[in-house]
């Protein structure tokens, strides 16, 4: 048996231990959403959660440490919670302890950094609404009336509340905020950059604000439509329109990012 069958024969190791332990505080926060039958986050957390563990995997065996069962105290004491973003922080806590503790040179730092970003989404966007939700919003409203300006339209933006002058009032809700689509286009980007390229090059960053700039623009646009006739808010907010532009999202920071994991891997092969 070669020495790469041996080491692949020895499951849980420190990478088996982390990733189980991630797997079982990830469906902890997740399970009470799905057992309620109204799921309170994205369909792209579970998603990025199971990059992040493919990435903490496939990172090679690494012998268990003392240190790593007492780390993951944290994310396995709050397991029986009923709170999802006890569970979150707890493994956000967990993960990054294990980041600390692992060295710049630990082969498992990508995963535990896509894992730790996961578990941070959800608390993170909490506290956000909390503190500046209120800002936040008012400045979508400023960008959506912005757009609606040079469309040649005439509205009225106060708060949360916008409205064109032929059209009807638009309440922004934080859950609509082109805060919350910037938060889960950058751990999409993100998690797939870290699985492919291991760490985050400044051509990596570049193509990631690009795809930050392409969700800004389409939820701008999608918010502006809504504002601009009943028929497009109708389509966009409940019917086949929320599912295509959701789609649309998600695709074009994939491809945003598939080209810049290219263009990095292109210029890591011109340099060696």
């Amino acid at each position: 048996m070669s020495e790469r069958e041996r080491q692949e024969s020895r499951i849980l190791g420190r990478a088996g231990f982390q990733a189980l332990v991630a797997a079982a505080a990830g469906i902890s926060a997740l399970s009470p959403g799905v057992l309620s039958g109204a799921p309170t986050t994205s369909k792209l957390i579970p998603l990025c959660l199971a990059l992040g563990l493919i990435a903490l995997l496939r990172s090679g065996y690494r012998p268990l440490r003392w240190c790593d069962l007492a780390i993951a105290l944290p994310a396995l004491m709050i397991l029986a919670s009923s709170s999802e973003v006890a569970a979150w922080a707890g493994l956000a806590f967990t993960t990054l302890l294990w980041v600390w503790t692992g060295g710049k040179s630990d082969a498992a730092r990508p995963g535990l950094w896509i894992i730790a970003a996961v578990a941070l989404r959800d608390p993170l966007m909490l506290l956000a609404g909390d503190l500046f939700g209120a800002e936040i919003i008012a400045l979508d409203t400023r960008l959506v009336a912005g757009l609606l300006t040079l469309m040649g339209e005439e509205p009225a933006a106060s708060g949360a509340v916008l409205q064109t002058a032929e059209g009807h009032p638009l309440l922004l809700l934080w859950n609509c905020s082109l805060f919350g689509n910037l938060s889960l286009a950058l751990l999409l980007w993100l998690s797939l950059s870290l699985l492919a390229a291991q760490r985050l090059s400044l051509n990596l960053w570049v193509y990631g604000a690009l795809a930050l700039a392409a969700v800004a623009a389409v939820n701008t646009g999608r918010l502006a439509a809504m504002a601009w006739s009943l028929s497009g808010y109708d389509w966009l907010h409940q019917g086949d329109g929320a599912a295509f532009l959701r789609l649309l999202l998600y695709s074009l920071v994939i491809t945003i990012t598939f080209l810049g994991i290219r263009h990095h891997a292109a210029q890591t092969a011109g340099r060696l």
